[in-house]
C-alpha cells in the first residue's frame, strides 16, 4: 500500500513518532511519503511542502497581535492559535494524495486549513487523523488550560480580547464539525486520556476513535532497571527521585518552562545542601530549554 503521513516537523515529539511510523512501514514493504514544512532528518522521503510567500505575509502580520496575558506571560497570537488558517496551498501536495491509499494527519497546526481539509476528505481515500495536540478538537487552540468551551461551541474565547467579536473559534469549530460528521474520518489517539478529551468534543462525539500507538517497536533494544538507571546518574539506591517530563522545553503551552523552574528550585533548595556530591552537574544541559 501507499502511505501519505503529513505533519508539521520531524524534529519534536509527533515528528518522531510519524518518522518512526514511517521507518516501521517501509520495512513491512509498503511505499511510504513524508511530507511536511521543516525537517531535519534529509531523508529522501521527507520532502518540504512548498508554502506560499503571500500566506506566510498573511501569518506574520497575525503573529503581531497578542492574546490575553496566560501564565504570568503573553504569547503572539499564532503561539497558541492558528484557527485552520495555512501557509500551503492544496496544489502543493495534490499529486501525493492522488498516488496514496492512506493518508495520515498528525498535525493541522500551520499546515491544513478547514478548506484543504475537506478537500482531502472528498478523495476516496483512507483517512487517519493521529491528533498530538487538542487544537483538532477545539475551535483553534492547542492549549486549552481550564477552558472546557470545546465541549459546546467555543463561544466567547477566554483567551482572546477584541477579537471575539469576530466569533473565529466559534465558526472553526462549526466549520470542522460539519466536515468530520459528513465524512467520517477515523481517530486515532496514543491513549485513554488523549480518547477522553476528544470525547467531550463536539466535533467528535459521533467520530469513529480508537486507541492507537503508532509508532511502538515490537523489540525495544535498551531496557533500564531501577539499579542501572541509580548507576547511570549517579544516585544511591536509597536516593528518592522524582521525575518531570516536558514535550518541549522551548515552549510555555507544552509546559517547558514550568519543568525549568522546578529543576531550578530542585537545584537551589536540595542540590546545594548536598556539596559533597559530584553528580548534580546536569542541570547546565537544560539551559535555554535545550539539551546540549
Amino acid at each position: 500500500m501507499k502511505f501519505l503521513i503529513l505533519l508539521n516537523n520531524d524534529s519534536d515529539g509527533v515528528g518522531q513518532t510519524a518518522i518512526n511510523l514511517s521507518n516501521n512501514l517501509k520495512k513491512l514493504s509498503h511505499e511510504t511519503q513524508v511530507r511536511l514544512l521543516h525537517t531535519k532528518n534529509g531523508n529522501q522521503n521527507i520532502k518540504i511542502i512548498k508554502r506560499s510567500f503571500f500566506l506566510r505575509i498573511i501569518a506574520f502580520l497575525f503573529n503581531l497581535l497578542k492574546i490575553k496575558k496566560i501564565s504570568s506571560y503573553k504569547k503572539n497570537f499564532l503561539e497558541l492559535f492558528w484557527f485552520g488558517n495555512t501557509t500551503i496551498k492544496l496544489k502543493s501536495i495534490k499529486k501525493d494524495i492522488e498516488k496514496s491509499d492512506v493518508i495520515i494527519i498528525f498535525t493541522f497546526y500551520k499546515l491544513i486549513s478547514k478548506k484543504i481539509f475537506e478537500e482531502i476528505m472528498k478523495y476516496k481515500k483512507v483517512i487517519l487523523l493521529r491528533p498530538l495536540d487538542i487544537e483538532l478538537a477545539t475551535g483553534g487552540c492547542h492549549f486549552n488550560g481550564e477552558c472546557q468551551n470545546f465541549t459546546v461551541n467555543c463561544d466567547r474565547c477566554p483567551k482572546l480580547n477584541f477579537l471575539n467579536i469576530f466569533n473565529i473559534t466559534k465558526k472553526n469549530l462549526i466549520a470542522k464539525k460539519k466536515i468530520v460528521n459528513k465524512y467520517q474520518p477515523k481517530v486515532l489517539v496514543q491513549n485513554s486520556y488523549v480518547k477522553k478529551i476528544f470525547n467531550k468534543s463536539s466535533i467528535f462525539k459521533e467520530a469513529e476513535m480508537h486507541i492507537a500507538r503508532l509508532d511502538v517497536r515490537k523489540e525495544r533494544k535498551n531496557h533500564y532497571t531501577k539499579d542501572s538507571a541509580r548507576e547511570i546518574l549517579g544516585l544511591d539506591r536509597n536516593e528518592r527521585i522524582i521525575l518531570f517530563g516536558a514535550f518541549d522545553l522551548a515552549a510555555h503551552h507544552k509546559g517547558g518552562h514550568l519543568l525549568l523552574e522546578a529543576l531550578k528550585l530542585f537545584e537551589n533548595k536540595y542540590i546545594h545542601k548536598k556539596k559533597k556530591r559530584k553528580n548534580f552537574s546536569w542541570f547546565k544541559n537544560f539551559d535555554n530549554g535545550k539539551k546540549k
